[in-house]
């Protein structure tokens, strides 16, 4: 009774395994390796931008920090804030 069940899961696995040989052709693992070579270039630019972005937005939290902590006056209401405390607002918010 077992045998009958497990011999359907026995086929389906040696045909996945001879699929996966068929991959692992030499051929073609150098041609991917070729071809994520050819995008290596863009990959660097891509990763750069994402890079750049992310260092813009914690650059401009910490100016909005530092802004506002030297612009304050303990005193003030909202409309009547310095101009750098203000900044330090628009920077946070950007």
């Amino acid at each position: 009774m077992i045998d009958g069940a497990l011999e359907p899961m026995i086929d389906q696995i040696s045909g996945m395994t001879s699929q996966i040989d068929g991959f692992r052709d030499e051929d073609t693992i150098n041609g991917f390796n070729d071809m994520a070579a050819q995008y290596d270039l863009y990959r660097s630019y891509f990763m750069s931008g994402i890079g750049g972005i992310v260092l813009l937005v914690v650059l401009f939290n910490f100016l909005g920090i530092l802004f506002g902590i030297i612009g304050h006056k303990s005193g003030a209401s909202p409309t009547q804030r310095s101009g750098l405390s203000n900044c330090g607002g628009l920077f946070l918010m950007a």
